[in-house]
């Protein structure tokens, strides 16, 4: 199976601090090459990656997530 990375860009909290949203873009580890319809998962909420490897996950609760 190949390597994924994954590269996250903005990770703001909102104006109350109770709420943020995630985004990023999935790539391939190896070849550095965007994976498109990938699955993320983040506590409850869920995305898929575009056909750039883009993703947006909004209003996520502010926290550790694993």
């Amino acid at each position: 199976a190949p390597a994924l990375l994954l590269a996250l860009a903005g990770c703001r909290p909102a104006g109350s601090g109770a709420a943020g949203s995630l985004a990023g873009t999935v790539r391939d580890g190896d070849t550095r090459q965007p994976i498109a319809d990938a699955e993320l998962t983040v506590g409850a909420a869920t995305a898929r990656t575009e056909a750039v490897g883009q993703f947006l996950l909004p209003e996520l609760d502010v926290g550790t997530a694993r």
